[in-house]
């Protein structure tokens, strides 16, 4: 702050980390000329104006005259087909000029950067192994296995579905079940399909929904990367004669 009632601040590409993208840095409600940054340079830039321009605010306290100024850094923001994203944090400058009578008398500055802390890395880089079980029961605390296959149901009868990530204590690793369908063999592309979920919900179009329920989560589990469901026996039918499809449901 200046004797003559100006504005001088000068900012560091090295007052963030990472380095501060200079060119995005503009004062606050500041849309003349003189508001503009009067240096600029690859290292720092620089900001000139008077005391009482360029939006600033004024205010009384004591004997004393108080004026105050932002410098804001504006977001990059990336937009594609199905969203947009941005890699930069919030950048905020608050420069306080205060003054008794003609003289100046100090200068307070205060600085606020609010950074996304990144988010932890993958414990491990591959690629993750599924594996998706039938429980005996709803309360998912045994399992059939290999040898209990086929497992005979009653239409309409519940069969309780686990979906869970193998071998990851990531706790930063979320599944979510996006789309789950059924068909009469194993092949996961074949024609005759039914859905059990549509984009993470269940089918509407079934008057027997798929009930998603909460995880339980017991000592050998990580959180979050499991999920369980509930789907109502069903048979697929011939789409020209309306007769049972006789072949082996795979699982």
């Amino acid at each position: 702050c200046t004797a003559d009632g100006q504005f001088l601040i000068v900012i560091s590409r090295n007052l963030t980390r990472p380095a501060l993208n200079l060119s995005s840095l503009y004062v606050k409600d500041g849309q003349e000329a003189e508001c503009k940054p009067k240096l600029s340079t690859a290292r720092l830039v620089t900001f000139h104006f008077p005391i009482t321009s360029c939006g600033s605010s004024k205010r009384e306290e004591d004997v004393s005259l108080i004026y105050e100024t932002d410098v804001l850094g504006k977001k990059m923001i990336q937009t594609g087909k199905l969203g947009s994203i941005t890699r930069d944090s919030t950048f905020s400058l608050h420069v306080q000029c205060k003054y008794t009578g003609s003289q100046e008398t100090g200068l307070q500055t205060n600085v606020t950067v609010y950074t996304v802390s990144p988010p932890p890395p993958a414990s491990e880089d591959r690629i993750l192994e599924l594996e998706l079980r039938i429980a005996k029961g709803g309360d998912y605390r045994s399992w059939y296995v290999d040898s209990d296959y086929p497992i005979q149901r009653i239409l309409q009868e519940p069969v309780f579905v686990e979906v869970r990530v193998l071998d990851r204590t990531d706790p930063m690793i979320v599944l979510r079940l996006h789309d789950c369908w059924a068909t009469p063999v194993r092949a996961p592309d074949h024609e005759v399909q039914w859905s059990l979920l549509v984009d993470g919900c269940p089918y509407e179009g079934d008057v027997y929904q798929t009930l998603l329920h909460p995880v339980v989560v017991f000592s050998d589990k990580v959180p979050n990367t499991s999920q369980a469901v509930e789907v109502k026996t069903f048979v697929f039918l011939d789409g020209k004669f309306e007769q049972p499809l006789t072949r082996k449901v795979s699982h």
